[in-house]
Protein backbone atom coordinates (compact mmCIF):
# COMPACT_ATOMS: atom_id res chain seq x y z
CA UNK A 1 0.00 0.00 0.00
CA UNK A 2 1.42 3.35 -1.04
CA UNK A 3 0.27 6.46 0.79
CA UNK A 4 0.09 9.78 -0.93
CA UNK A 5 1.09 12.97 0.87
CA UNK A 6 -2.41 13.39 2.28
CA UNK A 7 -2.45 9.78 3.47
CA UNK A 8 0.95 10.18 5.09
CA UNK A 9 -0.20 13.36 6.83
CA UNK A 10 -3.30 11.54 8.10
CA UNK A 11 -1.20 8.64 9.38
CA UNK A 12 1.17 11.01 11.19
CA UNK A 13 -1.75 12.93 12.69
CA UNK A 14 -3.35 9.68 13.88
CA UNK A 15 -0.05 8.59 15.45
CA UNK A 16 0.30 11.94 17.24
CA UNK A 17 -3.26 11.70 18.59
CA UNK A 18 -2.74 8.11 19.80
CA UNK A 19 0.58 9.09 21.42
CA UNK A 20 -1.07 12.08 23.11
CA UNK A 21 -3.88 9.87 24.44
CA UNK A 22 -1.31 7.42 25.84
CA UNK A 23 0.58 10.24 27.59
CA UNK A 24 -2.64 11.59 29.10
CA UNK A 25 -3.61 8.11 30.33
CA UNK A 26 -0.17 7.67 31.89
CA UNK A 27 -0.41 11.06 33.59
CA UNK A 28 -3.91 10.25 34.84
CA UNK A 29 -2.66 6.90 36.12
CA UNK A 30 0.16 8.60 37.98
CA UNK A 31 -2.21 11.18 39.45
CA UNK A 32 -4.72 8.48 40.38
CA UNK A 33 -2.05 6.41 42.16
CA UNK A 34 0.18 9.24 43.40
CA UNK A 35 -0.18 8.41 47.08
CA UNK A 36 0.73 4.77 46.46
CA UNK A 37 3.64 5.69 44.18
CA UNK A 38 5.17 8.51 46.22
CA UNK A 39 4.11 7.85 49.83
CA UNK A 40 3.51 4.13 50.34
CA UNK A 41 4.77 3.01 53.77
CA UNK A 42 5.97 -0.23 52.11
CA UNK A 43 8.45 1.74 49.98
CA UNK A 44 11.98 2.71 50.89
CA UNK A 45 12.93 6.37 50.54
CA UNK A 46 16.58 7.39 50.19
CA UNK A 47 17.98 10.89 50.36
CA UNK A 48 15.88 13.54 52.09
CA UNK A 49 12.52 12.03 53.14
CA UNK A 50 11.09 15.57 53.17
CA UNK A 51 12.83 16.66 49.96
CA UNK A 52 11.34 19.22 47.60
CA UNK A 53 11.82 16.95 44.59
CA UNK A 54 10.70 13.32 44.46
CA UNK A 55 12.36 10.95 42.01
CA UNK A 56 10.77 7.52 41.67
CA UNK A 57 13.05 4.72 40.46
CA UNK A 58 11.45 1.46 39.32
CA UNK A 59 14.11 -1.23 38.99
CA UNK A 60 15.07 -4.88 38.79
CA UNK A 61 18.44 -5.91 40.21
CA UNK A 62 19.07 -8.01 37.10
CA UNK A 63 18.29 -5.24 34.62
CA UNK A 64 21.51 -4.03 32.94
CA UNK A 65 20.05 -0.55 32.40
CA UNK A 66 19.04 -0.30 36.06
CA UNK A 67 22.55 -1.36 37.07
CA UNK A 68 24.01 1.28 34.80
CA UNK A 69 21.78 4.02 36.21
CA UNK A 70 22.12 3.13 39.90
CA UNK A 71 25.39 5.05 40.47
CA UNK A 72 23.85 8.21 39.00
CA UNK A 73 20.92 7.97 41.44
CA UNK A 74 23.31 7.40 44.35
CA UNK A 75 25.32 10.44 43.26
CA UNK A 76 22.15 12.51 42.94
CA UNK A 77 21.06 11.93 46.53
CA UNK A 78 24.61 12.39 47.80
CA UNK A 79 24.99 15.76 46.06
CA UNK A 80 21.51 17.26 46.40
CA UNK A 81 19.95 17.43 49.85
CA UNK A 82 16.57 18.37 48.40
CA UNK A 83 16.00 15.10 46.55
CA UNK A 84 13.71 12.38 47.88
CA UNK A 85 14.45 9.13 46.03
CA UNK A 86 11.58 6.63 46.13
CA UNK A 87 12.86 3.12 45.36
CA UNK A 88 10.31 0.76 43.81
CA UNK A 89 11.17 -2.90 43.32
CA UNK A 90 9.90 -4.06 39.93
CA UNK A 91 11.14 -7.65 39.52
CA UNK A 92 10.23 -8.37 35.90
CA UNK A 93 13.19 -10.49 34.82
CA UNK A 94 12.25 -13.84 36.31
CA UNK A 95 12.15 -15.79 39.52
CA UNK A 96 15.64 -14.76 40.61
CA UNK A 97 14.57 -11.13 40.40
CA UNK A 98 11.42 -11.83 42.43
CA UNK A 99 13.36 -13.64 45.15
CA UNK A 100 16.00 -10.90 45.35
CA UNK A 101 13.33 -8.17 45.53
CA UNK A 102 11.62 -9.99 48.42
CA UNK A 103 14.93 -10.28 50.28
CA UNK A 104 15.70 -6.59 49.73
CA UNK A 105 12.27 -5.49 50.96
CA UNK A 106 12.52 -7.79 53.98
CA UNK A 107 15.78 -6.03 54.93
CA UNK A 108 14.01 -2.70 55.53
CA UNK A 109 13.09 -3.43 59.18
CA UNK A 110 16.72 -4.36 59.87
CA UNK A 111 17.88 -0.94 58.68
CA UNK A 112 20.22 -2.14 55.95
CA UNK A 113 18.08 -1.84 52.83
CA UNK A 114 20.12 0.88 51.13
CA UNK A 115 23.41 -0.91 51.79
CA UNK A 116 21.98 -4.16 50.43
CA UNK A 117 20.39 -2.34 47.49
CA UNK A 118 23.70 -0.78 46.47
CA UNK A 119 25.65 -4.02 46.85
CA UNK A 120 23.12 -5.98 44.80
CA UNK A 121 23.63 -3.60 41.90
CA UNK A 122 27.41 -4.07 41.87
CA UNK A 123 27.30 -7.86 42.26
CA UNK A 124 28.78 -9.39 39.09
CA UNK A 125 26.53 -11.52 36.93
CA UNK A 126 22.93 -12.46 37.51
CA UNK A 127 21.79 -11.77 41.07
CA UNK A 128 20.19 -14.85 42.60
CA UNK A 129 18.57 -15.58 45.94
CA UNK A 130 21.80 -17.26 47.08
CA UNK A 131 23.94 -14.26 46.13
CA UNK A 132 21.52 -11.87 47.82
CA UNK A 133 21.59 -13.92 51.03
CA UNK A 134 25.40 -14.06 50.94
CA UNK A 135 25.56 -10.27 50.60
CA UNK A 136 22.96 -9.87 53.36
CA UNK A 137 25.07 -12.06 55.65
CA UNK A 138 28.14 -9.93 54.91
CA UNK A 139 26.13 -6.88 56.02
CA UNK A 140 25.19 -8.54 59.30
CA UNK A 141 21.54 -9.06 58.42
CA UNK A 142 19.56 -11.85 60.05
CA UNK A 143 18.93 -13.95 56.94
CA UNK A 144 16.27 -16.06 58.67
CA UNK A 145 14.12 -12.91 58.76
CA UNK A 146 14.71 -12.28 55.05
CA UNK A 147 13.21 -15.55 53.80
Amino acid sequence: MVLGLAGLASAVAAYVVVSFVQVVRQQNGIAEHAEEIFRSPATFVAGNPDGDVSVVAFFDYNCPYCREGAPALAKLIANDGKVRLVLKELPVLGRDSEAVARIALASIPQGKYLDLHQMLFVEPGRVTKEKALRIATSLGLDTAKLQ
